[in-house]
């Protein structure tokens, strides 16, 4: 088996290139845009997780951290390409996007009667502070892979959102954070944001309304 140098056991990038190769001609998965099989490899597969990493908000630093980049600004044009997708889903459908975008999609659940966080504890979602702000209906995703949750998460139908959970905290940072992407002249990168901040505002509203009418 090869390996890298200071890597033992694990197979370089050589060693993984052929095998990944078969398993994908085996597939013969169709290219919705071309009718073609696809011709899939490790490196394409890599831009496509570090793109996803782009289009759920992370910036370059970020992705540069997830990819092993010693400089971001190797990772900047996954920033662009995610920018660029949000401008044409933007121009595509406008408007009608809007209702489902910008609100919370998932639901409000106390923590004690959360039954899948009990049933299963590596469902449950934490901030950085490792306080726990909900769980996954369906245990985790990639957005829990690629260490975007639960930022990510306030915009899925799967998560189950604790009513006592620190998501104020978590919306005055996003918030702070964007003002700095939009100081810092980077607007662009700052209006991925938007669509979490909303959600998460919207949330509020539905966990005040809904205290409201417990009394």
């Amino acid at each position: 088996m090869r390996t890298t140098p200071g890597l033992d056991q694990h197979q370089d990038r050589h060693a993984i290139q052929k095998p990944f190769e078969k398993i994908f001609a085996r597939l013969a998965v169709v290219s919705p845009l071309t009718g073609r099989v696809m011709v899939v490899n490790a490196q394409r597969e890599r831009h496509t997780v570090l793109t996803g990493l782009a289009m759920n908000g992370c910036n370059a630093l970020e992705i540069a951290a997830n990819a092993g980049h010693s400089s971001p600004e190797s990772c900047q044009a996954y920033v662009d390409a995610g920018i660029d997708h949000f401008q044409r889903m933007e121009r595509l459908v406008g408007e009608a996007f809007i209702p489902i975008a910008d609100r919370f999609l998932g639901k409000v659940v106390r923590e004690a009667k959360d039954r899948k966080a009990q049933q299963d504890p590596d469902a449950v979602l934490r901030d950085t502070n490792l306080t726990g702000v909900g769980s996954c209906e369906i245990g985790g995703c990639r957005a829990v892979e690629a260490g975007v949750a639960p930022v990510a998460c306030y915009t899925c139908r799967k998560f189950r959102a604790w009513a006592e959970g620190p998501h104020e905290a978590l919306l005055v940072n996003l918030l702070a954070r964007q003002s700095e992407f939009i100081e810092a002249g980077h607007s662009e990168v700052a209006e991925t944001r938007t669509a979490t901040i909303v959600a998460i505002t919207d949330l509020l509203e539905a966990i005040r309304q809904r205290e409201a009418a417990d009394g």
